[in-house]
Order: structure tokens, then C-alpha cells, then sequence
């Protein structure tokens, strides 16, 4: 699948990459769908349960399409997974030349004169930045990623040696440009 995706990106012939999509999914059990406007698409799925625990299969759901952003310019993957976290836990892990240039805006948006105030028609992400306090990140991660949360206890659960191997990879592979790229928890989902 992966490697599908990757040819989506990079690919001048975006509609044969499509249709291989389109197939994956199908193939898969997984819902695909072109979006009306452009060249989006968005695909419904569920990942299985887990036959030792009694947690049920997960609804997530992956859109293709226009940035939603104003930090993102162009197409932008957005993914969204039910994982039935409390929904008062709010956890962000985003590149740093995102975190930096987001700080940046944010600083200029919020200062006016003497008077200092959030935005609330800034994005969470935004917001959770002047927030929330920065979580402490294995010494690997600093210079590509940083994090903040409201539960700094659960951002060390959550950045766990499986998952920082993969972000390390990441970092050497996906993530050399230093692409705009977050992880974020919200209402009991991973985004």
C-alpha cells in the first residue's frame, strides 16, 4: 500500500496511480471515493480487532485533497482513527520547520500593540501550541520533531521506543525535506 502512495505522490500519470488505489481498496474491504472538485479521494476502512483484547475494529477514514490548512499549501493527507481515547487528552507531535514557522504566525497573530490574545478561528494545533507546555522528546527526536500536550505523562506512553524508531526512519527518509507533518489527538481520535 505504501508503495502506492508514493507513486500517487510522485507520479505524473496520477490516474493510474488512482485506479491502483481504487483497487487496493476495493481488494482490501475498504470504501474509495473520488471527491466531487480536483483530484481528491477519500477511503473508509476499519482495522481489525485484536483477538486478545476485547477492543472492537477501528473506523478511519483517509482524505486526499485541497489543504485544509493555510499552512499547507497545495493537497494535503489527512487520516482520522477512532481510537476511543479520553476526549479530554490532547497530545500534538509535529515536524519542527512546522512547529517553527506555526510559532512564528502565531506570535505575529497574537500580539497586538501591548495586548496579547488567542485566536479562537486559529486551528487547535495553533492554539495547543500557545498553550500547552513543550513535552520532553528522547535527545534522537529534538532536531526533527517536537510535542506538546495537556498530559505530558501520556505523551511518554505515547512516544514509545516502536514509535520512535519509526519516526527516526522517517526522518531519514519521508520526512528529509522537513515536510509540514503532524500528530495530534482530539475528541478520542488520532488525526
Amino acid at each position: 500500500m505504501l508503495a502506492i502512495f508514493k507513486r500517487w505522490f510522485t507520479s505524473v500519470r496520477k490516474k493510474s496511480a488512482r485506479e491502483e488505489l481504487r483497487s487496493w481498496a476495493h481488494a482490501s474491504g475498504y470504501r474509495f471515493a473520488r471527491v466531487q472538485q480536483g483530484d481528491g479521494f477519500v477511503i473508509n476502512g476499519q482495522l481489525p480487532a485484536i483477538d486478545e483484547s476485547n477492543m472492537p475494529a477501528l473506523p478511519w477514514r483517509l482524505e486526499w485533497g485541497p489543504s485544509q490548512r493555510s499552512y499547507i499549501a497545495g493537497f494535503e493527507l489527512r487520516i482520522r482513527i477512532e481510537l476511543g481515547l479520553p476526549h479530554s487528552l490532547q497530545m500534538l507531535l509535529m515536524s519542527s520547520s512546522l512547529l517553527e514557522m506555526l510559532e512564528s504566525e502565531i506570535f505575529e497573530s497574537s500580539t497586538h500593540g501591548l495586548e496579547t490574545h488567542i485566536d479562537m478561528s486559529m486551528p487547535e494545533e495553533m492554539r495547543w501550541l500557545s498553550l500547552f507546555v513543550k513535552a520532553p522528546l528522547p535527545r534522537c527526536l529534538r532536531p526533527h520533531f517536537n510535542a506538546v500536550s495537556n498530559d505530558l505523562k501520556a505523551v511518554g506512553a505515547w512516544v514509545d521506543k516502536p514509535f520512535i524508531e519509526q519516526l527516526q526512519a522517517a526522518s531519514g527518509t519521508l520526512m528529509v525535506h522537513q515536510p509540514p507533518f503532524l500528530i495530534m489527538t482530539l475528541k478520542g481520535r488520532l488525526y
